[in-house]
């Protein structure tokens, strides 16, 4: 550390009012800086004091707060404690009507497709009664179409051979005979 009071050797001696001066000077700005000082570390040790009272009250007021927290943590744990033994139970039960349900679908799947079977047979029954109604009454079209054919056919043989009266009683057996066999073409 540098020697302040060595730097004033160095001034000439020969000036004794001016040294005296000097060193008065001096000596009033070295009050001045110890004053200076001494007030600066008085402020900083007041401060460091008041920092280390904050602290460990702080502290106390941390280690309240931990304790608090501590039995907070605790009631909690027990409170978790009862949780999971309750998501065990439902866990369980859960288990079951999980088992009870796959059963139950089970079921409900095989009561499906007998339901569905059913279903297709009636249709495959409903769909052969519709083809057979759909054949007969083909059937009976083409009947009647072959026997309009013929009775065409035989009223004009019989237009060309016939005279009227003969005609008129032929075309009235004809009538009386269609009229019977459409009695039972369509009761049929």
């Amino acid at each position: 550390m540098r020697n302040w009071h060595a730097s004033f050797d160095v001034i000439p001696q020969n000036n004794s009012t001016e040294v005296t001066r000097i060193r008065k000077l001096w000596s009033e700005r070295k009050i001045c800086l110890v004053r200076f000082f001494s007030h600066l570390i008085s402020d900083l040790l007041d401060n460091r004091k008041q920092r280390i009272l904050n602290t460990i009250r702080n502290s106390e007021e941390l280690r309240g707060g931990a304790i608090e927290q501590l039995e907070k943590a605790r009631a909690r744990l027990r409170k978790l404690e009862k949780a999971r033994a309750r998501l065990r139970k439902v866990e369980m039960e859960a288990e079951q009507f999980r088992v009870n349900g796959y059963s139950e679908i089970e079921q409900e799947r095989l009561n499906l497709i007998n339901s569905t079977y059913k279903t297709l047979e009636q249709l495959e029954n409903y769909k052969n009664e519709t083809i057979h109604f759909e054949q007969q009454r083909a059937i009976n079209q083409v009947r009647q179409r072959v026997f309009q054919q013929a009775l065409q056919g035989a009223l004009g043989t019989l237009n060309s051979c016939l005279n009227n009266e003969l005609h008129l009683r032929t075309i009235s057996a004809n009538i009386g005979m269609f009229g019977a066999m459409k009695e039972i073409i369509f009761f049929e």
